[in-house]
């Protein structure tokens, strides 16, 4: 019962081959995630820019309500833009 070299060879590349494959979709995957989630963040700031500028406060006041949102969610969205920038220097494949 002699396991030939070539069927081990074959084995191995065809195991690499689907994990790289697969490692490819992940991160295809959780790059796809992470943009909506900057784009719902986008959006929800825009919302809340509108929604703020609408009550009628003063400028002073606006500024305040908005330097509090943003203090509140810029840091949640630049961890989003870091791990997405992460995943993409690792897989350049999918930058293009």
């Amino acid at each position: 019962m002699e396991v030939e070299v070539t069927e081990v060879i074959t084995t191995v590349v065809g195991i690499v081959g689907v994990s790289t494959i697969l490692w490819y979709i992940v991160g295809l995957a959780r790059v796809i995630f992470y943009e909506r989630n900057i784009n719902k963040t986008h959006d929800f700031l825009e919302r809340s820019r509108k929604e703020i500028k609408k009550e009628g406060l003063s400028v002073d006041g606006i500024n305040a309500r908005m330097s509090e949102l943003e203090r509140e969610w810029l840091p949640k969205l630049e961890k989003m833009k870091r791990k997405r920038r992460f995943i993409l220097d690792k897989l350049p494949f999918i930058r293009r």
